[in-house]
């Protein structure tokens, strides 16, 4: 999912808007990093992403924000300049498993 600017990156709708792309594959990039996950954990018992999010913690210059469930940087490894991580704290399965306070959602809701 992504905020899509309209004109400013070369789409004829002009007004921003959000957009999802869903196919009926697994992009090569991602395989590819979900390989690379599985195989650093199989070596190491820890789940690469927790072990970046440390790592970026401990660095410290590229944090953005961070609260009690989640934390935004810039990742070491960005390849844009306006790259951006937001990710939860914890790791979970799916997104489907986050609790509604990880979600920004209010109990009463």
């Amino acid at each position: 999912m992504f905020e899509n600017k309209g004109e400013a990156v070369g789409v004829s709708n002009p007004h921003p808007h959000c957009q999802i792309y869903a196919t009926n594959f697994v992009f090569k990039t991602i395989e590819t990093e979900a390989r690379a996950s599985q195989r650093y954990f199989a070596e190491k018992g820890r789940i690469l992403f927790q072990d970046i999010l440390e790592a970026e913690r401990l660095d410290g210059r590229r944090i953005i924000a961070e609260n009690d469930n989640a934390i935004a940087f810039i990742p070491y490894f960005a390849r844009y300049a306006y790259e951006v991580y937001v990710a939860p704290k914890a790791t979970y399965p799916s997104l489907d498993r986050l609790n509604t306070s990880e979600c920004g959602i209010s109990p009463q809701y």
